[in-house]
């Protein structure tokens, strides 16, 4: 049996790589043994169900009672379950100006925590400065009380507020520094749908933009008990990370990615994660 809808909220805005990212696919590369997702016209993609499996982590450990309503659960001895009230659409890469790159990578010996010996792998990735489009629907249950729908869209809203800080984070080894993004040019609009001149808008293509930022400055709160450590440092003597191929005029080449439509030197974080584990 169909749900009744009280109104649904549109919200669309660009996520922008602040770090690589990796989002894995199906199917072999020839190229790499961790290749990128593509859909059916061999187009790089987030799937709707990475971004939303990102959203709702970071979430329940927000408030597990929202995250459940919002995103769904399954049926339980004292909860018959529902499907999630939130859509998010899969999200294509443009390929202007952009271009994967291979990263080597090693794997590491879970006791001893070393290189193990004769696993290198490669890592295909998108690079920084990448433009992610975000759409995402939410609804609101018509029998949902005002007091329940602020909460839960307070909850919400945090959600959209860490996205705009760049506190969320997307695909695979979001430890060696993969992943980070952040949510700019956010815009959301309000269709209703509990009354007949709501139907009529909707078919007519209109919708009300709704402003959310007292609300997000209201609920914007930091309960992650996140610690970061930013260090502005300098090299006492030559520094070099290898790429993974091999130059014409030279043997060994330093390791280049992509910034912002550029190219420059990078130190990749699972290096520097390796050198301080170590």
């Amino acid at each position: 049996m169909a749900r009744k809808i009280h109104s649904r909220y549109k919200i669309t805005g660009t996520l922008i790589a602040m770090s690589p990212i990796h989002i894995g696919g199906l199917g072999g590369n020839a190229d790499t043994d961790l290749a990128l997702a593509v859909n059916g016209q061999q187009e790089y993609y987030i799937p709707g169900t990475g971004l939303a499996g990102a959203f709702r982590n970071w979430m329940e450990i927000i408030d597990s009672e929202a995250t459940n309503y919002l995103w769904g659960n399954i049926k339980s001895s004292s909860d018959q379950g529902h499907a999630s009230f939130i859509l998010i659409e899969d999200a294509v890469i443009k390929k202007e100006n952009m271009t994967a790159e291979i990263r080597d990578n090693v794997t590491i010996d879970r006791l001893w925590g070393t290189a193990v010996d004769r696993l290198k792998f490669d890592r295909m990735i998108l690079p920084r400065g990448i433009k992610i489009p975000l759409d995402i629907t939410l609804e609101r249950e018509a029998n949902l009380s005002e007091e329940k729908w602020r909460d839960y869209q307070g909850k919400f809203t945090q959600l959209l507020s860490a996205l705009q800080n760049g506190q969320v984070s997307l695909g695979a080894a979001k430890t060696r520094g993969l992943g980070r993004v952040k949510l700019d040019s956010l815009i959301v609009k309000e269709e209703i749908l509990n009354n007949y001149q709501g139907i009529l808008n909707i078919l007519g293509g209109k919708s009300e933009q709704v402003d959310w930022t007292n609300f997000l400055g209201e609920n914007n709160l930091n309960t992650l008990g996140k610690l970061e450590i930013e260090i502005q440092w300098k090299p006492t003597s030559p520094v070099m990370v290898k790429a993974e191929y091999d130059g014409i005029a030279v043997d060994i080449l330093p390791l280049v990615s992509g910034f912002h439509g550029g190219r420059t030197f990078v130190l990749p974080g699972s290096s520097i994660k390796g050198t301080l584990r170590t």
